[in-house]
């Protein structure tokens, strides 16, 4: 947890930054739960907390469910507000069935682009999990070239486009490197890489960071072309369980998904008193600012693959 400052309120929040998630309760559930959050809920108001302002928690989870009712033994004011699902894919039984409720459309594009990338040469996916020793420098600056080179390069949002980005995501990649669950994933034409991504794995989760695709090839949709071969690999072999966007849903991502994990804000009180006093007052300010902004609402997308759950 951090403390922040706004103005004379102090703020007991999550760790972010604009880069990547932040940070989440991890939780060993053979302790209680209930008693586990009850010390957390005292030690944040011990702290000198006046708030408790958590943004992006996926608060149907027990640990979160658990620091909730701590709230509620204390009659601490809170509020809940759903904000956004990340998309996943949770790996079925057979590849055709999930691919049978892709979007028609999606499914003749890939086909299509496949088959035309394939009369011109070889077409290969390539999962790289196992490094030795330095050498996955080699395909992960691969990677960022290829993310710099198309149009997050040209409206200055890639990787390499940041100084302090570049470091940050370097130490990433070499942090997950070092614990063996870095992923570069590659979708190779005639033995050059046309589209690539960043991720990581862990517990049988394919986390999706970063893709970037060579702009010669945009109209082969090399990004989606590689997440079609990389979801048929999980189906075929059982490598993985699931994929997780860890971003909010797009237009994109709701092609694919076949399951939403939700997430909220939650802003509690830390105290009876003058901690219910702001915690109202907070609730009363959103709602006016939503009100005079007539508030956004909240659309949970119809997912075309959600029917392979069954």
């Amino acid at each position: 947890m951090v403390l922040d400052r706004r103005g004379p309120i102090r703020l007991a929040r999550l760790p972010w930054h604009p880069w990547s998630p932040g940070g989440t309760l991890l939780v060993d559930r053979a302790v209680p739960l209930d008693g586990l959050a009850d010390t957390l809920v005292d030690g944040l108001r011990g702290a000198g907390a006046s708030l408790a302002w958590f943004d992006d928690v996926p608060a149907e989870n027990p640990e979160w469910q658990a620091v909730m009712r701590a709230f509620d033994r204390r009659a601490y004011r809170h509020r809940l507000e759903r904000r956004w699902g990340v998309g996943q894919v949770i790996v079925v039984d057979s590849w055709e069935h999930y691919e049978s409720h892709l979007p028609k459309n999606l499914r003749r594009n890939m086909k299509k682009a496949f088959s035309k990338l394939e009369r011109q040469g070889e077409v290969e996916y390539v999962a790289l999990t196992e490094f030795p020793e330095t050498s996955w420098r080699e395909p992960w600056n691969a990677f960022l070239d290829i993310e710099h080179g198309g149009w997050k390069g040209a409206e200055g949002t890639s990787i390499r486009h940041d100084a302090s980005m570049l470091r940050f995501f370097d130490e990433l990649a070499e942090r997950f490197h070092a614990a063996g669950r870095l992923e570069l994933l590659q979708l190779r034409h005639q033995g050059e890489t046309i589209s690539a991504e960043f991720g990581y794995s862990a517990k049988g989760t394919y986390f999706s960071h970063k893709v970037g695709y060579d702009e010669r090839f945009a109209d082969m949709s090399p990004g989606n072309l590689l997440m079609y071969l990389q979801l048929q690999e999980y189906h075929r072999t059982g490598v993985r369980s699931k994929l997780d966007a860890i971003s909010p849903i797009g237009p994109t991502m709701e092609r694919w998904a076949n399951r939403l994990d939700m997430r909220y804000r939650l802003i509690a009180s830390l105290s009876r008193a003058i901690g219910n006093g702001l915690a109202g007052a907070v609730e009363l300010a959103i709602t006016g600012v939503r009100h005079l902004k007539r508030p956004p609402t909240l659309v949970i997308p119809d997912l075309p693959a959600a029917g392979s759950l069954a």
